[in-house]
């Protein structure tokens, strides 16, 4: 029975994840720690701190938006610029709303490109992937996002490999993409200046390198080639035309 509950609370902390408008609270098994009480209204169900205290998540907090200023003061961001807050119909409406009212604080017009949500055609749940498919080729909307000084890209997955990102930046925009994560998670992950040398001298060391080795206390030996790789890496937000980054950000990597 103590299985059936658990299973039960599972099932329902699953499934509420709808957008804002109602509020409603579900509930529950007999353990105190494994209560769960959710906004059907919300981007994410609410969730239980360590503490055991309730947080929901249909709420714009003002740190929220200065971890949002922070982000787009990092990205060179000046009063005037103009910013395309990408977005769709099954985007994270929190972050959408963080990123419109830090913009506007800091004196960038922003504006928005709202899409419909494609159909999925992945067979496993994703996120993130940076291979959004929601723009699909759309005209107008690359011509909209390629002639603004930054696009806000706020999709599900993010356009990271996106087949319209080359021509987009070939105006001379810039992407800053944000991860579809809670606030929560991000404002603790605001990228810090810091990362960036560190990042670059990654970059640097991972484009000289022929091999990586991996090992551990545990057993662990591998052996990697990286000859004929390419050295990249993001350290959390994009200064410059053409650049792209996201949020979180402090990432070294080599491909193909």
């Amino acid at each position: 029975m103590h299985a059936e509950r658990n299973s039960f609370c599972g099932l329902l902390h699953a499934n509420c994840t709808g957008q804002a408008g109602r509020s409603c609270r579900a509930a529950a098994c007999a353990e105190p720690e494994i209560i769960l009480s959710c906004a059907a209204g919300s981007a994410l169900p609410a969730r239980v701190h360590e503490r055991g205290e309730l947080m929901f998540t249909d709420r714009i907090e003002g740190k929220w938006i200065e971890a949002f200023c922070s982000v787009f003061r990092s990205c060179g961001l000046v009063t005037g610029d103009s910013a395309a807050i990408l977005s769709e119909t099954q985007s994270r409406g929190l972050n959408v709303h963080l990123a419109e009212l830090a913009l506007q604080r800091l004196g960038v017009r922003p504006f928005h490109v709202r899409l419909v949500s494609p159909a999925q055609d992945a067979p496993v749940p994703v996120r993130s992937t940076g291979a959004s498919a929601a723009v699909d080729g759309l005209a107008p909307v690359v011509a909209a996002l390629r002639e603004s000084t930054i696009v806000i890209d706020c999709t599900v997955e993010g356009m990271l490999h996106a087949p319209e990102l080359r021509e987009i930046l070939g105006g001379g925009a810039r992407l800053m993409m944000i991860s579809n994560e809670h606030p929560d998670v991000l404002e603790r992950l605001v990228p810090d200046p810091a990362l960036e040398p560190k990042v670059k001298t990654g970059i640097r060391r991972l484009s000289a390198a022929a091999r990586m080795t991996v090992r551990s206390e545990a057993g662990t030996e591998l052996e990697i080639d990286i000859r004929d790789t390419r050295g990249a890496g993001v350290w959390g937000y994009c200064a410059k035309p053409g650049q792209v980054a996201h949020w979180p950000g402090g990432l070294v990597l080599c491909f193909p």
